[in-house]
């Protein structure tokens, strides 16, 4: 098995980093909602398999450490991902919270992620925020849901390209889904009304037949 720096020193597809952390996200949320805290928040303690299953490897503790902490740590490790990836990768989980803080307009305007990227970092480092990364992406799912076909494109333009991703792969698979629909429906269609004309010729013909005889 590789940690995530064996994962990320190969692979510097942005798209990925998205999945990766939402994953990270959850599996963080199960150990706090178990009442347990991840005690060292490193690249190199995170283990990495195929199929983007993630485990924080023999690395917890009985809230020994802060939930608060844990989400800063996070918080760091991905922001700092999309920010080195193009040139090496680099774990910043234990750079200061105050240089992020001081620096976050500059991070997230050089990585272009969208304002929905930068207001979840805002949130993290600047207003106090705990909420789990795979919690505020699928609460921006929900709301892209609600919010309707007709303004769906346009509200995807303000979307940060990570929870896109997201949204792209489900519509994928709904759109598959009713493409199969309808390719089976012309089907059906295309068998089924060739007969019932040809079986109606038949019954016809036969009817004409009794007449005349």
């Amino acid at each position: 098995m590789q940690t995530l720096t064996d994962y990320f020193s190969y692979n510097n597809d942005y798209t990925e980093v998205g999945k990766v952390f939402y994953n990270l996200s959850k599996k963080m949320k199960e150990a706090h909602n178990n009442g347990m805290a991840i005690l060292y928040f490193s690249s190199n303690n995170i283990i990495y398999d195929n199929g983007f299953k993630f485990a924080y490897q023999d690395n917890f503790n009985n809230y020994n450490v802060e939930k608060r902490e844990n989400s800063l740590s996070f918080a760091k490790l991905m922001l700092g991902t999309y920010l080195s990836l193009s040139t090496g990768f680099k774990d910043f989980s234990n750079v200061s919270t105050e240089w992020f803080q001081l620096n976050l307009n500059d991070i997230c305007s050089s990585v272009n992620q969208g304002n929905d990227f930068y207001n979840y970092f805002n949130n993290v480092f600047n207003l106090g925020s705990d909420e789990y990364y795979c919690d505020y992406l699928d609460k921006k799912m929900q709301e892209r849901r609600l919010d309707g076909a007709s303004n769906t494109n346009s509200y995807r333009k303000v979307l940060s390209n990570a929870a896109s991703a997201f949204y792209e792969q489900s519509d994928e698979e709904e759109n598959s889904d009713l493409f199969d629909y309808n390719n089976k429906t012309a089907l059906i269609n295309k068998l089924f009304y060739p007969s019932l004309l040809f079986c109606s010729l038949i019954i016809i013909v036969s009817i004409l037949y009794l007449f005349i005889n």
